[in-house]
């Protein structure tokens, strides 16, 4: 989508002691989820170009995963403005929040996985579409 990202976060379950921000020990489990090989997810290292590799936050936590995702894209949106010809953006590149919602079983992960593939379709009638704004009469 022009104007929003959509995407589903695997966090597998695992028994390995995680540090709390708070500097104490827990434990992590999280729903582990059967689904097709590549359709949700990404390896615990995403390739963010063919010159460097990634590595996903060691704390496996939503916000955690979140943060990083836009702090890497926002440094390569940078170096495209700088150095590729993309447009500069003014005070952000990400709005502050996002909405989250956990995937419970598999018919829900179907569902999603749906809305997700379909949602570019819907980008004609969408509100925030400044062409749909245009054609709207005063």
């Amino acid at each position: 989508m022009p104007n929003h990202v959509h995407g589903i976060v695997v966090i597998e379950a695992t028994e390995e002691p995680a540090a709390s921000a708070e500097g104490g020990q827990g434990r992590h489990i999280g729903l582990p989820l059967q689904r097709e090989a590549g359709l949700a997810g990404a390896g615990r290292r995403v390739r963010a170009d063919s010159n460097r590799e990634l590595a996903i936050p060691r704390d496996p936590s939503l916000p955690r995963i979140v943060q990083w995702f836009k702090t890497m894209t926002t440094n390569d949106y940078l170096l495209g403005a700088k150095h590729h010809g993309l447009p500069p953006f003014r005070n952000r590149l990400w709005q502050r929040n996002y909405y989250e919602h956990i995937i419970r079983n598999e018919r829900d992960l179907d569902r999603i996985r749906d809305y997700i593939s379909a949602n570019p379709s819907r980008w004609a009638q969408d509100d925030e579409n400044p062409n749909l704004a245009a054609r709207k009469p005063l």
